[in-house]
């Protein structure tokens, strides 16, 4: 491989002496690396693409992109576009917003100009119209039409432009006119259709209203006068019955009274406790006068229900048989609905009219039934209020049983204890008024609840004048809404001949300029797409080949990690101090230094160089490594050309190819003899030999191994330059003795496929495969990657 050699015999002398640093082993570690070859594909492979194929696809690309541009050019038809401007109608009479025109037009009024199928299939009946370019082809006209047609704003909201593109002029304007006259006017008709059905609508409205106000006021009279029995026109509290006021004045009164009692007694009761009222000389006859009180039972609360008008009618509207008519009622009402809504039938229709019959008669059925079980109902009523005001009675007068018990029990007790301690006034005192207190309390007691009796009466009737009042406040929400139809009906029907929304503003004319004189944009899509095209093949050509590109692309393989990078060669012509030639040295120094540090290498003393295939950078790789290994240690270094079938390190170093390994191998040479010294004492070359036999015959694994026994016993360092693994069987032999075997890797060379096949047959035969060696990075990407730390000037 002539591109590969720059070192000189001269050079590698001088290096003897030059220093070296010592660069440390760099861990590479990428979690989110794929892993299998399913893998999603990497963008960088699109500028390794352009990287190898824009030699030849810039050219071929501009070639593909004229041709196409020149066609493009050729086919062009110039196109010109009609536009008719409209607006919404904010036209009015009388009353505002009832023909409101939308906010957006070009986007209400849209369907109705493209999608509307009415418009589209008027247009295309008139003949005068399809005699335009575009429309020639029946088998096309519909689906151009709707192509050509589009529709946008006109500067505001209010305003929307329809625009129709053709290649004729003439045509374009003639096909725009057609298709504004004919929406326009199926516009027109649609509103005026709108119009009339939501008059129909409004005058049902209104009459069911006048139906339902009339009974909602006889219902509000009626239960006036079963509730409460006053007319609308007074007031409740105007009529508030006499007797029940003085009542209630009274007990006030006698609250009043009790309470003050109350309070003379517990003043007493705390200035005897205080000792400040002296006690007074109890009177013989004060524990005849506590035997003497009776007990009082309190008011009775028990009152009979009464069957009103609202309780009659609830119970009838739960009778089982009137249930079941109402259901009749309703499912025909249902059906009237349903039938009066359904486009389908008109006003005319036969069925409307049966419904309505069946509807009275089942109405009727239903207010006969209503009537007939009234005074069932009733009956029912007032046998269950009666059973449950006796039952009232009963358990109240078992009540009252038990609190004379009590009372008695009570009285009794204190009876006897204030006869136990007659001998102490003060116990006496205060016992007489605890028992005044408790009776003042009880009496209290039954006036409160009296009071909120005759409260409770009174409330109710304020309760029923709220009922009243909730229908009278319905009958008035329905005169409302008897009015507001009213003005509705009036307000349609005044602005009904104004009832159009949109109105033309200017008509589409013959267009004096094409869209465009030459096609830019499309002219720019075809060239940039056949520019690209060479590119996309030779894109096609790197997805299907898999390259490896970078040293990421290793580490997600299941292959022997990257155990050094080494820069692309530079020219032997170049300069000494040169960017690339001092970067080379470094990543050659590195790959020397990680492998002299690592516990799987530190102890060998034997590598291989092996590689996929050829010109994978293996015998630079091999015998910049021997370099390296020379300077750093001082001592020999031997490096054997084991590839006979195409040796190179002899062209490397500029020796002669005899003898070589073949000749030591082949038992026509000792190996001293074979041995080339004339680079120094610090490298040795063997050369490869001119091969005379196959090289799976004389490179057996006992050969190679007696080989590396005489070698060993006088260099340090041997480094085998191998040939490639797919093409020649041999390396396996020689990879499986060594201490170690590096595989080579070259940028934008080495393909997937080969890496893993040759990893798995060394593996096979039982090789140490210890890293891998990344070759051909640009000087560029190895300095981006692990920087450039040049020596200064005060180095010599």
């Amino acid at each position: 491989m002539p591109s590969e050699r720059f070192w000189t015999p001269l050079q590698i002398v001088l290096m003897t002496t030059e220093s070296t640093s010592n660069i440390a082993s760099r861990q590479s570690s990428h979690s989110n690396a794929s892993t299998g070859e399913g893998a999603s594909i990497d963008p960088w492979i699109i500028w390794v693409t352009f990287r190898r194929c824009w030699v030849w696809a810039v050219p071929i690309g501009l070639v593909i992109g004229t041709i196409g541009a020149v066609m493009v050019l050729k086919s062009f038809q110039p196109e010109y576009t009609a536009r008719y401007i409209v607006a919404a109608n904010q036209n009015w009479v009388l009353y505002k917003g009832i023909n409101e025109a939308p906010r957006d037009l070009a986007a209400s009024e849209k369907t109705w100009v493209i999608d509307h199928p009415g418009v589209i299939q008027a247009v295309m009946g008139d003949q005068t119209v399809c005699k335009a370019p575009s429309l020639a082809d029946p088998t096309t006209r519909e689906t151009n039409l709707r192509k050509n047609l589009s529709v946008a704003g006109a500067g505001t909201k209010d305003k929307m432009m329809i625009k129709y593109t053709d290649t004729d002029r003439d045509a374009a304007a003639a096909v725009c006119n057609a298709v504004v006259a004919e929406y326009l006017q199926r516009r027109a008709e649609f509103d005026g259709t709108q119009s009339r059905r939501l008059i129909s609508v409004i005058e049902k409205q209104i009459d069911e209203l006048d139906v339902e106000i009339s009974a909602k006021e006889a219902e509000v009279r009626q239960y006036e006068v079963e509730a409460q029995g006053f007319s609308s026109n007074n007031q409740v509290s105007v009529i508030e019955d006499q007797s029940q006021t003085s009542r209630l004045r009274e007990l006030i009164d006698q609250r009043f009274e009790l309470e003050q009692q109350i309070s003379l007694i517990e003043q007493d009761l705390e200035s005897i406790e205080a000792g400040e009222n002296p006690l007074a000389v109890i009177s013989g006859d004060l524990l005849e006068e506590m035997d003497e009180q009776d007990f009082t039972p309190p008011r009775s609360m028990v009152k009979k229900r009464l069957v009103t008008r609202p309780v009659l009618d609830q119970a009838i509207g739960q009778h089982r048989k009137v249930v079941t008519q109402k259901g009749v009622v309703d499912r025909h009402q249902a059906a009237l609905i349903a039938i009066k809504a359904d486009r389908r039938f008109g006003p005319g229709y036969v069925g409307i009219q049966e419904t309505e019959d069946l509807l009275v008669t089942a109405q009727s059925e239903l207010d006969r039934l209503m009537d007939s079980v009234k005074d069932e109902v009733r009956q029912e009523l007032e046998q269950q209020f009666e059973a449950q005001y006796q039952q009232d009675l009963e358990d109240e007068g078992k009540e009252l049983e038990r609190l004379e018990d009590a009372w008695a029990k009570n009285r009794d007790l204190q009876i006897k204890n204030a006869s136990k301690s007659s001998a102490g006034q003060r116990e006496l005192v205060v016992k007489r008024l605890q028992f005044d207190l408790g009776r003042r309390k009880r009496q209290l007691e039954m006036v409160n609840n009296e009071y909120q009796i005759e409260g409770d009466k009174r409330s109710k009737r304020v309760n029923d004048s709220w009922d009243v009042d909730k229908h009278v406040n319905h009958l008035a929400m329905l005169r409302e809404r008897y009015a507001a139809a009213e003005q509705r009906l009036d307000a349609i029907k005044t602005e009904s001949e104004n009832m159009s929304r949109v109105q033309p503003i200017a008509a589409a004319t013959p267009p004096t300029k094409p869209n465009e004189e030459v096609p830019t944009k499309k002219l720019a899509m075809v060239a940039l797409a056949g520019f690209c095209v060479p590119f996309g093949l030779g894109l096609l050509w790197e997805l299907h080949t898999k390259r490896i590109t970078d040293s990421h692309h290793i580490e997600a393989l299941a292959v022997a990690p990257v155990i050094g990078e080494l820069a692309r060669a530079p020219r032997a012509s170049g300069a000494r101090q040169s960017r690339g030639r001092r970067v080379f040295e470094e990543s050659v120094d590195s790959l020397r230094a990680n492998l002299a540090l690592s516990q799987d290498t530190r102890t060998a003393r034997t590598f291989c160089i092996a590689s996929s295939m050829s010109g994978e950078g293996k015998s630079t790789a091999a015998s910049q490594l021997a370099i390296s290994l020379a300077k750093s240690s001082g001592k020999t270094v031997l490096i054997i050309d084991a590839d006979l079938r195409c040796p190179d390190q002899h062209d490397i170093f500029g020796l002669a190819l005899e003898p070589g390994l073949s000749d030591v191998v082949g038992e026509k040479s000792t190996l001293d003899d074979a041995i080339n010294r004339e680079l120094g004492d610090l490298i040795h070359i063997l050369p490869a030999g001119r091969l005379k036999s196959s090289p799976h015959r004389i490179l057996t694994t006992e050969a190679v191994q007696d080989l590396i026994a005489q070698c060993m016993e006088e260099y340090e360092y041997v480094i085998f330059d191998s040939a490639p693994i797919l093409a020649a069987g041999e390396t396996l032999a020689i990879a499986a003795v060594v201490d170690s075997t590096l595989m080579c890797v070259m940028r934008d060379v080495t393909r997937t496929d080969s890496v893993l096949r040759s990893t798995r047959r060394l593996e096979a035969a039982g090789a140490n495969i210890v890293g891998t060696i990344f070759s051909g990075v640009t000087p560029s990407k190895y300095v981006y990657r692990y920087g450039d730390y040049k020596y200064s000037n005060l180095v010599s």
